[in-house]
């Protein structure tokens, strides 16, 4: 399976026949072992059990995603990231790739609040909203500074 059908596999759910518990994609992680020591690291993936009724999903990139559902009458969206991590070496293109993310949730949050629907964000931002951020210090982490600011500008609760 092609790249762009992986990302997209979950979009077949909603008009697709499938059985349970039989794997509708399976990766290609021993082919990647072969080339490389170790796991790739990263990734998402979403389960829905027979109570919610699938509207939407979308894998934006590899580093963010949603899943738009509907339970019991109600509508939901859970956006899930596995965020870039902090590069000592490549500062600048860490930031910059961090901030691409959230702008990306920050435009799709806008749609689904504009409509009242309850949002979610769950996953890995590789950044510590609680890690002091006021130390002066050359290794600071200055994704945490970044996530912070995140939370208060769109007004989340964060439940760590």
């Amino acid at each position: 399976m092609d790249q762009k059908n992986e990302f997209h596999i979950i979009k077949d759910l909603a008009s697709t026949k499938f059985h349970k518990n039989i794997p509708l994609y399976q990766s290609d992680i021993p082919d990647y072992l072969s080339k490389f020591s170790g796991r790739p690291y990263g990734g998402q993936c979403w389960f829905l059990d027979d109570s919610c009724d699938l509207i939407d999903s979308e894998f934006f990139n590899r580093h963010s995603s949603y899943v738009h559902f509907k339970m019991k009458g109600q509508e939901f969206v859970i956006f899930g990231v596995y965020m870039p991590f902090y590069n000592n070496k490549h500062k600048n293109e860490s930031v910059a790739l961090y901030e691409t993310t959230l702008s990306i949730l920050i435009a799709h949050m806008k749609i689904f609040k504009d409509k009242n629907i309850p949002i979610f964000i769950i996953g890995d931002f590789n950044a510590d909203p609680f890690r002091p951020t006021c130390q002066k210090s050359s290794n600071l982490n200055k994704l945490d500074k970044i996530l912070c600011n995140f939370i208060h500008d769109n007004d989340l609760v964060l439940i760590d």
